[in-house]
Order: C-alpha cells, then structure tokens, then sequence
C-alpha cells in the first residue's frame, strides 16, 4: 500500500459543493498551529495524534503553556471535544519594549474527534504531562451514546 496525501475534497464532496467561491481550503479545513477566525474570535487548532488499537482510541495533543484547569474534554454522541484555552505570556519587564514578532499562538483552542466505535463514556481518562494531553478512550462492543465531561488528571 502506497502513502496517500489527504484530500478532503474526496472525503466529504458535500462540504465542497457548498463553499463560496471566495472561500478558501485554509479557512475550511485549518491545519494544525494555524489561527483560525471564527465567530468567537481568533482561534487556533493545536496538532494531535489519533490513534486506533483493538480496544481503545488514543488521543495525544499538544497544548503547551496550558494548565490543567485551561482544559475542558467532553464526550457526547461519538464526537471526543476538547476545547483548551491559552493566554499571551507578557514576560517583558519594560513597558516601553517594541514587540517585533509573535509567532506562538493565544486565544482559545478547539479539537473534534469523531469515534465510530461504541464507547465506554464513564472509563474515559485524561492526562495532562510537559504540553502534551492524553487521552484514552475504551471501546465498548454495546452501543452507548451519552455526555460527559471528563477530568484532567
């Protein structure tokens, strides 16, 4: 099997086909790191790992200078949240400092990750360690569709 590149277009042509001309692939599908403008205000997407085993979902995402408390994870309906937020670090003394470049992204952040296996909603765990977010999710073979917020550990 040969390495594909990722096309959304193939994946969901019922998206496409409703975009304005003017719109473009970066403001539809924002990739990883990148800001994203929306109706709430400027947002970024942090990068993620999504991993498949036999038994579980594994979800590692990166979410560095957040806190524990900065981290919402919530399941409900086959879709995994995780809604973060991130705020600018103003670590320069002088007031009168000019800021010549910003690269590292603030504001609040947002990842969806939908499970088509059943789950087991209750036995969902989180683990927050150096930037990075764990998630765990076991599969269950009996369908079950709930919400629940999930606690960082």
């Amino acid at each position: 099997m040969h390495p594909t590149r990722y096309n959304p277009r193939l994946v969901r042509p019922d998206i496409w086909a409703r975009l304005p001309a003017e719109r473009t692939l970066d403001e539809e599908f924002p990739f990883p790191g990148l800001p994203v403008e929306g109706a709430a205000g400027h947002m970024w997407v942090p990068a993620a790992d999504f991993v498949e085993v036999k038994n579980q979902y594994t979800v590692l995402m990166d979410a560095p200078g957040m806190t524990k408390t900065d981290i919402h994870i919530n399941y409900r309906d086959g879709i995994l949240c995780v809604h973060g937020k991130r705020d600018h670090e103003k670590e320069v003394g002088d007031e009168k400092a000019t800021t010549y470049l910003l690269e590292r992204r603030c504001g609040r952040s947002m990842r969806h990750f939908h499970l088509h296996a059943p789950v087991v909603p209750d036995k969902i765990r989180a683990d927050y360690k150096n930037g990075i977010i764990k998630i765990v999710v076991p599969k269950n073979k009996k369908a079950a569709s709930r919400h629940v917020s999930v606690k960082v550990g």
